[in-house]
């Protein structure tokens, strides 16, 4: 071939190669949605000329946005530089987004990569939030030398990691036992507990939190969102002590009829607390029966459980289970208040068949009532009475049945003249005058009184009529026995029984 004496030049063939694709940001490979950051590729010229220009090329994945062309006008020979892709991240969290850069020229050479690949892990910013929790506070109120816990969390609603805060908590100048300022580091994710103690006296303190330092995201290294940065709290100091005063208050007759709804006596309950948090609720009462004789008697015998229990203002509070010898009333929601005093009253709803004496007792310990709130909710209450010892009610009840000769009994017998009259109770079927006379064992007429019709004594139903022991001369008969009648003058119906006079 003959190319006529031209000179030819003859040279290498341009070769690129790149070397490695990185990311870059301050937490690599973790971005913030919608975060600047950076890919690096490292592009080496493999030639002894100087390249250029030179096209590169990127893509991806996922969501986040870039130029997908990147121009360079040359490249030294032999020389190895960096190019910087501008990347924005992804507006949606993508948990591993592949980034991929090549070499788009046509003419020239390259060798296969080394790396041109770099992975980016999108994550939601962080969204930190400061709230706490007390333990062993109620309505911001304590006890007085009670011990409460304050617990910090600073929450991340965000995927992005933060470094740790610092934090200031004062309180307001008040021992709770420990420093009036306390300060250290609190965690992302994490809590941090204090425990205090309540002085022995009534008091207020001011607990202020803070965080001094507040934490830096990671990816961004700037400072975190943080929605509150501090909170105020005010701790009252106050006695949370109370007690349930039960006061027994005696029906005015011990005699009770067969077949009748009787008031056998009410409670006064005090609730002793002072605080707006000492609620307390009475839980139950258990009631036991005994025969004239001390034995056990059985309840469900004598008594109807349907309508028997505690009343208030002639409302039905309780429900009442019968247990042998046992009643037990128990109480869905009946609260005293703090300083409030509630009178309930025990009505029994008796059989017509029934022991002619029995006897109740109520025990102090039989009486329960809990703590509705505050930091001694559900805790039981101590139960205090002006009644010495742990027997609250000890009554014996005497029986009368429905006639007249049935419920002509007597409350005490014998009895002392010099020390209390005597009464007498019956029942009158219809209205009608009533005739009461005593006689000596001889027949000899000692005292006398006429009740007219629907006077006291000669009412419809239960009647009494006391006796002071005189005669009808106004003096105090002799010890002795003697005949009590009683006469309904209507029907004629007629009724005695011997009573003693012992002085």
């Amino acid at each position: 071939t003959d190319f006529d004496n031209k000179v030819l030049p003859i040279g290498e063939l341009p070769v690129a190669q790149i070397i490695d694709v990185d990311l870059v940001s301050p937490n690599k490979p973790f971005v913030n949605t919608e975060q600047p950051f950076q890919i690096r590729c490292q592009l080496a010229n493999l030639s002894h000329s100087v390249l250029g220009p030179l096209e590169l090329g990127i893509s991806s994945d996922g969501g986040s946005l870039f130029d997908s062309t990147l121009v360079l006008q040359s490249v030294g020979a032999e020389d190895t530089i960096n190019v910087y892709f501008d990347i924005t991240a992804s507006h949606e969290p993508n948990g591993a987004e592949i980034f991929q850069v090549c070499i788009r020229s046509t003419d020239i050479a390259q060798l296969p990569p080394v790396d041109n690949v770099a992975l980016a892990t999108v994550q939601r910013p962080d969204n930190l939030e400061l709230s706490y929790s007390l333990l062993g506070v109620d309505k911001g109120l304590v006890g007085q030398g009670e011990d409460f816990s304050l617990t910090v969390e600073l929450g991340n609603l965000g995927d992005a990691a933060v470094s740790d805060g610092t934090f200031s908590l004062t309180t307001g100048g008040v021992d709770f036992g420990t420093e009036d300022t306390i300060t250290g580091t609190i965690t992302a994710g994490s809590n941090v507990t204090f425990v205090f103690r309540a002085p022995s006296f009534d008091t207020t303190g001011t607990f202020v939190f803070s965080l001094v330092d507040v934490p830096i995201d990671l990816n961004t290294n700037a400072p975190a969102i943080v929605r509150n940065t501090s909170f105020v709290l005010t701790i009252r100091v106050e006695s949370l002590e109370a007690d349930l005063l039960v006061e027994p208050v005696m029906s005015s007759s011990n005699l009770v009829l067969t077949g009748r709804d009787e008031e056998l006596f009410r409670l006064d309950l005090t609730n002793r607390g002072a605080s707006d948090i000492a609620g307390i609720r009475l839980d139950q009462i258990t009631l036991t029966f005994r025969s004239g004789t001390g034995s056990a008697l059985n309840v469900e015998s004598i008594i109807d459980p349907i309508v028997s229990g505690f009343y208030e203002d002639g409302r039905l509070l309780s429900a009442t289970m019968l247990d042998d010898n046992r009643l037990i009333a128990t109480f869905a929601d009946f609260v005293i208040e703090p300083s409030q005093v509630r009178s309930i009253a025990f009505v029994a709803k008796f059989e017509e068949s029934l022991p002619s004496l029995f006897r109740l007792d109520l025990e102090r310990h039989h009486v329960s009532a809990v703590f509705t709130e505050g930091p001694h909710e559900g805790q039981t209450v101590e139960i205090s009475s002006s009644v010495v010892g742990e027997r609250l009610i000890s009554q014996v009840y005497a029986v009368k049945g429905g006639t007249l000769q049935e419920s002509f009994v007597i409350e005490e017998n014998p009895f002392n003249p010099e020390l209390s009259s005597v009464r007498f109770s019956y029942e009158v079927g219809q209205l009608s005058a009533v005739e009461f006379r005593v006689f000596t064992l001889t027949g000899e007429e000692v005292y006398a009184k006429d009740l007219p019709a629907g006077s006291s004594g000669a009412r419809v139903g239960e009647n009494e009529i006391p006796w002071d022991g005189r005669n009808n001369a106004g003096r105090i008969v002799r010890n002795g026995i003697y005949i009590a009648s009683i006469k309904v003058v209507r029907t004629g119906e007629y009724a005695r029984m011997k009573v003693a006079v012992v002085k």
